[in-house]
């Protein structure tokens, strides 16, 4: 079994969620969808909207880097 046989939607691992969020907007929205989807045929359940900042919330972003140190 990998990742893309899963039936219900699945979200990024740490690493990739890590990734995003040095590249990407917190509000960006991100789609997560399931291995069965069928555009034709949704149910509501095989896609689940979300953004970056709700999937890494207290997250560590590049504007971090610029704060003054003590």
């Amino acid at each position: 079994m990998t990742a893309r046989d899963v039936a219900s939607p699945i979200s990024p691992c740490g690493i990739c969620r890590q990734v995003l969020r040095e590249f990407c907007a917190l509000n960006m929205p991100i789609l997560l969808v399931a291995s069965n989807y069928d555009e034709a045929n949704n149910d509501g359940k095989t896609i689940l909207e979300t953004t970056l900042d709700e999937l890494l919330p207290h997250s560590f972003g590049p504007e971090h880097l610029e704060l003054p140190r003590s």
